[in-house]
């Protein structure tokens, strides 16, 4: 049976390993200076080299012929490590060794002196998974181990070791490694086996590894074996299927082009090759994540984007500058809110879908001008003196003309707006026409501010004392409609619509009534209220 590639090509010198500068640089000093630990934690993702390192580690802590850091390859030691019999190098698997008695069997053994060199050396593998028995009874140990031990702990998940372990603990974190650097030591692989690969192809490989070595050293095992060469790029995308970067890619990029088949048959693939959805629902945030770096700050997002090829950053920064950050913001919020639907779903795709639905199809209903319907006039401030309104603050009937039909263009945030401006309130507002047109004046609002749909679901406009009202059900909506941002939203919706801020006030229905009442009472005579009170009656409310 052939060995795969991530073990035959497992580094033997630390000068072989690429991508973890900083870990090696710590070992290698430590193994120079004499200065050693009682215990390292090596932490980070799968495939990033933990075990390699702490193996390479171990060689060269007992190597006797050590040339500075690097092992020699020769000595006793060195060829029984080669050969899996050294004894004084131990691997603990702790996913199958969780409990209490797993680490007392450990700690009898540790008295014990090396057999071939000076240290021995336990490498417990997937530490997390030790209960916290079993951390308490290897606690002590630890903390004063006999001067000939060394622990090296490797983990993924470094959240769930102890903070007393991790006290005692020298840690080195390994990073996920670079496209580039992946596909470098792919080539070499390749070099060496003389399998005939593009680079392209390799690079696909190393983009579905996300990350992981040893998951696109497996991943190049399998394709070299499936197929023959020369290899090129487009079978490899066969073999693999989408990566999550090309699905998130198309995806944003049907999303800009307003393109919602391509956007929903790009899911309907990913779906189709097995792709988990929230999964997917992350590197899709992420890869949006990145792209709102690119489009806020390039310079920045250079740095901070050092997993993407050159061709990769280039599609990047060109849709950045496509989209706008307004607009990547939006998808943003779309897509965490589909996030949250996703596991409690009978259908996982379904939130996703119908986020891409919405943002495409509200991007197209979004108008850039808005037809209203009131005379047009040469200033960008419209006042349309409203009609005499008798005493009952009633709204006359076909007192209006037909109004002609004029289009005001989309105006400026309301917070960039100067106090001179129509902005203002305006006291000769047609009130009337707000009244008309408060269905259109609501949608825009919502389109502003979706937050608002139940607020303002409740709103029943009416005109009181020169005053556009909007009635609500509950004081809870009335505080809401009243906080400075949403008024401001309002009020964009109000000039938007219709060319003027009309000097509009939240009351809910019982304020509305109170108002109604008190203005009875002060109208009723004097005289009334004295019979009233002579008589002992009440007034009766007229049916």
């Amino acid at each position: 049976m052939s060995e795969t590639f991530y073990r035959k090509y497992r580094p033997l010198l630390f000068k072989d390993v690429v991508g973890q500068k900083s870990a090696v640089t710590v070992l290698s000093q430590s193994l120079l200076t004499n200065k050693l630990a009682h215990a390292y934690l090596f932490t980070g993702p799968r495939g990033t080299g933990k075990t390699t390192l702490a193996r390479l580690f171990a060689k060269s802590l007992n190597c006797s012929k050590r040339k500075d850091f690097e092992p020699c390859g020769k000595c006793p030691h060195c060829i029984a490590f080669a050969d899996g019999r050294a004894l004084d190098i131990m691997e603990i698997d702790a996913a199958s060794h969780t409990g209490v008695d797993h680490v007392r069997e450990l700690r009898e053994t540790i008295t014990a002196s090396p057999v071939l060199g000076r240290y021995k050396v336990y490498i417990i593998d997937e530490a997390h998974m030790l209960s916290i028995g079993a951390w308490n009874a290897l606690l002590k140990t630890l903390e004063e181990p006999p001067a000939h031990v060394i622990f090296i702990f490797a983990t993924t998940n470094v959240a769930k070791v102890p903070e007393t372990i991790l006290s005692r603990t020298l840690r080195l974190d390994l990073r996920r490694f670079p496209v580039e650097i992946m596909v470098e030591k792919l080539e070499k692989i390749a070099k060496a086996e003389k399998i005939k690969i593009d680079k392209e192809a390799l690079t696909v490989i190393a983009r579905s590894a996300q990350g992981g070595m040893r998951d696109a050293e497996v991943l190049f095992t399998q394709i070299a074996t499936l197929e023959e060469s020369p290899i090129d790029a487009k079978r490899v995308a066969l073999l693999l299927g989408m990566t999550t970067l090309a699905g998130s890619h198309s995806i944003i990029a049907a999303i800009a082009a307003d393109d919602l088949p391509k956007a929903l048959s790009t899911l309907t693939e990913l779906k189709s090759i097995g792709t988990e959805m929230s999964g997917f629902s992350l590197s899709l945030l992420e890869y949006l994540q990145k792209l709102l770096f690119a489009a806020a700050d390039k310079a920045t997002a250079e740095k901070l984007i050092d997993d993407f090829t050159q061709e990769e950053k280039a599609a990047l920064f060109s849709l950045a500058e496509k989209m706008g950050t307004e607009r990547i913001v939006e998808c943003i919020e779309r897509f965490q809110e589909a996030d949250r639907f996703i596991k409690v779903s009978p259908l996982p795709e379904l939130p996703m879908e119908i986020a891409l639905v919405k943002l495409i199809q509200a991007n197209r209903a979004a108008p850039t001008q808005t037809s209203v319907d009131f005379a047009p006039k040469e200033s960008p401030r419209v006042t349309v003196k409203p009609p005499k309104v008798s005493n009952n603050s009633e709204q006359p009937r076909n007192i209006t003309p037909s109004p002609k039909k004029f289009t005001v263009p989309a105006v400026a945030p309301l917070e960039a707006a100067n106090e001179t401006t129509a902005v203002v309130a305006d006291s000769n507002a047609d009130l009337g026409l707000a009244l008309r047109q408060w269905p259109a004046i609501m949608s825009h609002a919502l389109r502003l501010n979706a937050s608002l749909g139940v607020a303002l679901s409740t709103v029943a406009p009416i005109i009181k004392e020169s005053k556009f009202v909007l009635q609500v059900k509950y004081p809870f909506h009335k505080e809401r409609l009243e906080q400075k941002t949403n008024r401001l939203t309002l009020d964009q919706a109000f000039v938007t619509i219709l060319g003027f801020r009309a000097p509009w006030v939240v009351m809910t229905e019982k304020d509305s009534l109170d108002i109604k009442a008190a203005s009875d009472l002060k109208a009723r005579p004097a005289v009334i209220d004295e019979a009233i009170q002579m008589l002992g009656g009440r007034l009766v409310p007229e049916n």
